[in-house]
């Protein structure tokens, strides 16, 4: 994210807090946070660079413990959708 930021495509200051709100969001009400999160990153789906930014993104919080749970699974397939990335382009699609 911090090279997305110095090239001038993301406010790092501005995502950080954005996300520090949808996390809390999302331990309060999962179900609408996730709901807006997705709402939030479709529009990715027409930026290609941002899209597979945030598809490795996901991949690699996945896969920092060694591997994905069912859950983390389903989320990443869930993220996959939204921005129109195809879970097997990444490693997702196969990962456990």
């Amino acid at each position: 994210m911090r090279l997305l930021a110095a090239g001038g495509t993301l406010d790092l200051n501005g995502l950080v807090e954005t996300f520090d709100g949808l996390l809390e969001a999302l331990l309060s009400d999962p179900g609408k946070a996730e709901a807006r999160c997705l709402a939030l990153i479709e529009p990715l789906s027409e930026e290609p660079d941002l899209r597979l930014a945030l598809a490795h993104a996901c991949n690699a919080v996945a896969m920092a413990d060694g591997g994905y749970d069912e859950a983390e699974r389903n989320v990443a397939l869930r993220i996959c959708r939204a921005i129109k990335v195809a879970p097997e382009e990444i490693g997702i699609e196969s990962a456990r």
